[in-house]
């Protein structure tokens, strides 16, 4: 993007007992005209999913893309607005 970017994020509890230990990684990518906390609430049901055993200890990154960056996730080759 050719600038600073901000982001925020959640490391499981794990991380730091376990340092040498690899998580995966999910980047939580905001909808248009958000930023980096606007979808980081989420980190909360994360984190109570993993104290829970639900799932796996993951490590959270969300950036922020800009206002208008129109991320896209499928693999056609189209662009739709």
């Amino acid at each position: 993007m050719r600038r600073a970017v901000g982001f925020n994020i959640y490391l499981p509890p794990q991380y730091e007992k376990e340092p040498n230990r690899r998580f995966p990684v999910v980047y939580f990518l905001h909808g248009s005209t958000g930023t980096e906390g606007s979808d980081a609430g989420l980190a909360r049901y994360v984190d109570a999913a993993i104290s829970a055993g639900r799932i796996a200890p993951v490590i959270y990154v969300f950036p922020n893309g800009g206002a208008d960056s129109y991320y896209r996730d499928w693999p056609g080759n189209g662009f739709v607005a």
